[in-house]
């Protein structure tokens, strides 16, 4: 009888260690992560100019100046903003196709920056650098807060 309690207890001591084995085995599966990437739009300015996603991204343009700007494809791309983004106004745009696509401020010229779409990662954290999914992932290396909850980048 202690023999078969014995048993009983090595074998129910392994359950949870199995469960959990599994359910973290299977987390791994999940279906990819994606992650929100964030641009500056100055008086003058896109901060970063340059920004490179993955397919399934959100890129968030943010006006951080005084006047208004927009965020409008200029090569047919699909960028395509309200006309008049005011001071705090946000403009998203989730990549669904890779690519890449320039695009300017049509209120003020030689306001422009570029975006990268690649195709989408197999694991890892989607877009580039390893940043978690509320930072700006370009591959610079540091953030610092200003107003509006924005970021300035540097390198």
């Amino acid at each position: 009888m202690q023999a078969q309690r014995r048993r009983f207890r090595l074998i129910f001591s392994f359950v949870p260690a199995v469960a959990i084995a599994l359910f973290l085995g299977l987390s791994g599966v999940a279906a990819e992560q994606t992650a929100n990437v964030g641009v500056q739009m100055g008086d003058n300015f896109f901060n970063p100019a340059s920004t490179t996603v993955n397919v399934g991204d959100t890129v968030t343009w943010t006006n951080v100046g005084n006047r208004p700007h927009d965020v409008t494809s200029t090569d047919g791309g699909p960028l395509n903003s309200p006309r008049r983004i005011m001071n705090g106004g946000t403009y998203s745009y989730t990549a669904t196709t890779a690519g890449t696509y320039q695009y300017e401020c049509t209120i003020h010229p030689g306001m422009d920056g570029t975006l990268v779409v690649q195709a989408a990662s197999t694991g890892g954290t989607g877009g580039t650098g390893g940043a978690s999914p509320n930072m700006p992932r370009t591959g610079l290396s540091t953030c610092e807060p200003v107003r509006h909850g924005c970021a300035i980048l540097r390198a």
